[in-house]
This record gives C-alpha cells, structure tokens and sequence, in this order.
C-alpha cells in the first residue's frame, strides 16, 4: 500500500467552478409526462440523422430501462448503464458506446462523472435532475476539451421539483454567481 505525501499535492482552483458552462447551447423545454417519451424519440432521430453521439440521463435505473426498451423498440439502436447492472455488463454496454458500435447511452448518474466522453454532441436529461451538483456534472459530458465543437443540453422539465432547481440554476446564470447547493450531493454521497 502506497501512501502520498500531502505536501506533494498540488492544489488547483477556479472561480467557475460549479458554474454552468457558458460555451454549451442549453434548452429547456417543458413537458407533460404523456409526450415526455415521444419528444426523447424525436430529438435522439434528429441527432442519430446527423451521426451524432448522445447519452440521456434518466434519475432511477428503473426509468434508465425504461428509455433503452423505448428507444430500441422503435428502431433506435440505444444501450443502457446503470448500477443496478452487473460490473463487467455495464462495462461491455459503456465500451460498445464510447467505440461507436451504438450511438445512444442510457444512463444514471453513474456515468455523469469520470469518463471520457468527448464524442458525445447532445446530453438529454430525460429526467431533469433532483439536484444542481448532478446538473452540472451531465452538462459536463459535453464541451469537453478536444471533443465535439457543436455539443448541446437539452432537459425534458416535467415536475415541479424540476422547475424549482432550473430556477437556481437560472438564477445562478443570470447573476453570473455560483450555483447555490451543489455541495449537497457530494455530503450525501460521501455520507453513502
């Protein structure tokens, strides 16, 4: 077992952190739950039509699923990654996505943080996520350094939870401040 040295460690900051990333065209549209699934159809074929990358995030496993049965019903080649997959399955799935082989990832948070994947063109937010720390970190799948040039976010808001975090987040972008409450998730799951 090897120990670091803390004084080797060398510490870099930014003032934009937890900030929404300026350079990444980001939509929001509102949704009924009805049309939720038939607008993920529409937007994935207009990016697949383009030969473009995309991963759309779901909040639960169970809707993560769901999304890949959908897509894949209606001729849309999609493989899904979450945690409730074995390790060495999820790996083949997120392996055949980042190669090429499928251009649809449906996913959990378990992918919003940590992989290269700067081929990705669109994040769609089939949930809008439940917290701005898990916001930013799936906007951050794209505008990756050497990765695509024209990359987009689009969230699909269709509860109030939702419209109360796009918000702060909103609110956040207009003043140009940091997003209030990130840090939550990163104590909840350090508390995990």
């Amino acid at each position: 077992c090897a120990v670091m040295d803390t004084d080797d460690v060398l510490k870099v900051s930014t003032d934009n952190i937890h900030r929404v990333l300026f350079h990444i065209p980001q939509k929001f549209m509102r949704v009924s739950k009805s049309k939720k699934a038939e607008k993920l159809l529409e937007l994935v074929e207009t990016n697949l039509s383009r030969n473009q990358k995309i991963i759309v995030f779901s909040n639960n496993s169970k809707t993560s699923d769901f999304v890949q049965m959908f897509l894949n019903e209606n001729n849309v080649e999609c493989v899904n990654f979450n945690g409730d997959q074995h390790y060495k399955y999820r790996r083949d799935k997120l392996d055949r996505f980042i190669t090429g082989e499928v251009n649809v990832l449906s996913c959990t948070y378990r992918i919003s943080r940590g992989i290269d994947t700067s081929s990705v063109s669109h994040v769609i937010n089939y949930d809008f996520p439940l917290n701005p720390a898990d916001y930013i970190h799936r906007v951050g799948r794209v505008g990756r350094v050497n990765g695509v040039k024209d990359g987009r976010v689009t969230s699909l808001v269709d509860t109030m939870a939702g419209v109360r975090v796009l918000q702060n987040i909103e609110t956040s972008v207009r003043k140009n401040s940091e997003i209030k409450n990130v840090n939550n998730n990163i104590i909840r799951i350090i508390q995990q």
